[in-house]
Order: C-alpha cells, then sequence, then structure tokens
C-alpha cells in the first residue's frame, strides 16, 4: 500500500519547481498563488480556487511565520486530493493527485510558465 512517503520525493520536486522561478529568495516557502496555479492548471480536477485558498491558508497558520514550507504542502496536497477523489481512500487520492496530475511535468505549470503564455505580442 503506498503512502505520503512513496511521493514524497515527487512532491518536492514540483515544490522547488513551483517555488525557484518565481522567489528565488524564499524558495522554501510556497505562495498562496504559486499553490493556485499548480492545481488550476491540472486537467480534469475540480477543485474550486476560493478552495484552494482555505487549504493554503489552514496550512499556513500551522507555522509561527504563517508561510507554507515543504512539510505544510505534503499535507495541503493531501487535502486537495480529499476534495478532488472524495470517493476513494486517501492514499488511492493522493496517488491520482501527484503521479497522474502534478508528476506529469508537461501538464504541471506554474507561474512563470503562465506569464511567459499570456505575454501580449503588438
Amino acid at each position: 500500500m503506498a503512502d505520503e512517503a512513496d511521493y514524497e520525493e515527487e512532491m518536492w520536486s514540483i515544490f522547488i519547481k513551483a517555488n525557484v522561478g518565481n522567489n528565488p529568495r524564499e524558495w522554501s516557502h510556497m505562495r498562496k498563488r504559486e499553490l493556485v496555479l499548480c492545481i488550476r492548471s491540472l486537467p480534469g480536477l475540480r477543485i474550486m480556487e476560493a478552495d484552494i485558498n482555505v487549504i493554503h491558508q489552514s496550512e499556513s497558520a500551522k507555522n509561527p511565520n504563517r508561510k507554507l514550507e515543504f512539510r505544510n504542502f505534503v499535507d495541503a496536497v493531501k487535502a486537495i486530493a480529499k476534495k478532488c477523489y472524495p470517493k476513494d481512500k486517501e492514499e488511492e487520492g493522493l496517488r491520482k493527485l501527484v503521479v497522474e496530475k502534478m508528476g506529469k511535468e508537461e501538464q504541471l505549470k506554474v507561474s512563470s510558465d503562465v506569464r511567459a503564455s499570456n505575454v501580449v505580442r503588438c
């Protein structure tokens, strides 16, 4: 039976990719915007931006500095998986989100990808 430890390396890669390009000075903290963009860019997920914001706020509040660190990111991904796959067991929902959705490099977008694709040329 797979659990979060099986996906931790993959989640670390996602966490770093989302943070380093957009916030190199504080790469160890994920901003709400990065989490929203990561999740909302994945096709087929049914989750509202407001839900992602609440999850980010809830997980960030667990730290004295109120910033989303990697451990909180893992818990946020687990909470998002529960919302996206409510009928699945926790482990299966986590596997679907991390491996099938987030783990596919071409599907995952971070804010620098979005900014580059939204450039309007005159």
